[in-house]
């Protein structure tokens, strides 16, 4: 995108009023660009939400979907073949699957802040948690994992908190 040089001049006063200080205006051109890109994506994700939103008064009990490269939130798979979006919002068929079939509950979809729920994924990668230790602990009943089985990639583990009150990720 290009700017005319009164846009580039008042973004330019608008960065440093902010405290952002530059080197050269190439790069608070590159910045202006960037951050016009960035909106640009933002405003593409916000009319992407509102078509499925707009789908689901018409289908609310839920509807696949191509998932194009998309990432599952809760298992962090993804990216071909379809995807499912209803009330809970968006994810795999593996994981629509493990939910249909009573494996998981319907909350590890909303469940943000990992209040209730939370996989071995985000034990090791936010608590560098080991795998290994992890699957000792299941092996010995220590902890108890719902699975999500995947066709193409390796098995999710979930958590609940009700199953595990001394798993320390929920304190």
């Amino acid at each position: 995108m290009d700017f005319t040089d009164k846009e580039f001049q008042w973004f330019m006063k608008e960065a440093k009023k902010d405290g952002i200080e530059l080197k050269t205006e190439e790069e608070y051109r590159q910045l202006q660009r960037d951050m016009y890109a960035l909106a640009d994506l933002t405003y593409d994700i916000w009319k992407f939400q509102k078509s499925l939103d707009r789908r689901l008064e018409d289908n609310p009990e839920g509807f696949a979907f191509p998932a194009e490269g998309r990432m599952c939130r809760l298992c962090m798979g993804g990216g071909v073949g379809d995807f499912w979006y209803d009330k809970r919002g968006m994810r795999c068929m593996d994981c629509q699957t493990a939910f249909v079939q009573k494996v998981i509950p319907g909350y590890v979809f909303t469940d943000d802040k990992n209040k209730k729920h939370i996989t071995e994924t985000t034990l090791v990668v936010r608590y560098r948690a080991e795998r290994k230790e992890i699957r000792r602990l299941i092996k010995e009943g220590t902890l108890k994992a719902r699975r999500i089985e995947h066709e193409s990639s390796p098995t999710t583990l979930v958590f609940l908190k009700y199953e595990n009150p001394n798993l320390n990720a929920f304190n």
